[in-house]
Formats: C-alpha cells, structure tokens, sequence
C-alpha cells in the first residue's frame, strides 16, 4: 500500500514536471528591455515579462502606465513609429511613463496578453494613472502635435 502511494506521488510529481520543462524549452527567450527594436523608436520594455516589470515599476514609482500593443504587418503601426514617436519632444515626455510595447502576434503569451487587454485593432496604445481602476485608450493615428498634447496631459495628472 505504501509503496503504491509512493508511485502515484511520484507519477503526479512527474506529470507536473514535464509540462514546464517543455515550455521552458521551447519558450522564447526575449530581453525585457530593448531599443529601437522593430521599428519602436525609444527604450521600451518588451513583450509580457517587459509587462510584467512596467506593471511593477508603474505601482511603485506612481509614473503612468503606457502599452503599446501593435503587429510586424500594421501599416498604421509602422507610421506611429516612423512620424511619431521619434520626436524628440515625444520621446522626452514618453520617458515620463513606465512604458512597454507588445507584439501581439510574437508569442502565445503576447496573444493572451493582448486578449487579456481587449485589443481589437492595432496599434492600440493604452495608458493607466496610478488609482485609475482601468486602463483608457491613447491616441495614436494623430498627427505628433496631438500625441504631444495628450502625452503632456497624462503627465500632468500624475503631478
């Protein structure tokens, strides 16, 4: 009876192994902090562990939350980061927020996230103040003047 016991435990301990160790395995590995990267002017953390440590810097420090979720084939996403976030204006507000872009199509973490996040269209930038119980949508097919303008706005409220 023991020794039957014994057997089923260790089975258990296996089945639950072998799942993580696959992932592990066949997990992308991805840096959490990046430059320049894909198009993204700008230093940004990266897909769902870059989420995970902006969400954490977010509580801590109080800077606004700021997600940008877009995809590789997005003409729209392209534009945003050719004619928008290279202003050095925009940059300079931009690194007021604990900020984190997400390929929605990279992984399936990035995916979930995305679903997670109701991402319907892309790019879609969404951006939380600390207290805010939900995230609100951030313009981005502006012209750089407007992204400036309600940059400066989320910057202020946080003051």
């Amino acid at each position: 009876m023991h020794i039957r016991a014994l057997s089923i435990a260790l089975l258990l301990l296996v089945s639950l192994a072998v799942p993580w160790s696959v992932r592990a395995k066949d997990a992308p590995v991805s840096q959490p902090i990046v430059e320049n990267h894909d198009g993204v002017p700008g230093v940004w953390l990266d897909g769902p562990d870059g989420f995970d440590i902006a969400a954490k810097m977010h509580l801590e420090t109080g800077k606004p939350l700021l997600v940008y979720v877009y995809t590789d084939w997005c003409p729209y996403c392209r534009k945003l980061n050719r004619e928008i976030l290279p202003h050095p204006e925009i940059q300079q507000c931009l690194s007021g927020f604990s900020r984190v872009k997400i390929n929605a199509e990279e992984d399936p973490r990035a995916r979930e996230l995305a679903h997670q996040l109701r991402i319907s269209g892309y790019p879609t930038l969404l951006v939380r103040q600390k207290g805010d119980l939900m995230m609100r949508p951030f313009p981005t097919i502006v012209k750089p003047e407007r992204f400036l303008a309600a940059c400066r706005q989320e910057q202020g409220r946080t003051r």
